[in-house]
């Protein structure tokens, strides 16, 4: 994969579920449930973001900030 096939952007309530499904294949990760993700993309709580990478239609990776 080089640079320019790679595309991040912000996440919709809509990729949850991808997140949560590359999420759970992660041991490392922090495994919290859809509807923290939910309230992250709602606005509700501490204000965070979700943003996604993709390569074409295929969810890469993610980061909460």
């Amino acid at each position: 994969m080089s640079l320019p096939d790679l595309r991040v952007r912000a996440a919709a309530v809509e990729d949850i579920t991808a997140v949560l499904a590359l999420e759970r294949g992660i041991a490392e990760a922090p495994h919290w449930p859809a509807s923290d993700y939910a309230a992250i993309l709602s606005g509700e709580g501490v204000r965070r973001c979700l943003l996604l990478a993709e390569t074409g239609d295929e969810l890469a990776g993610f980061a909460v900030g």
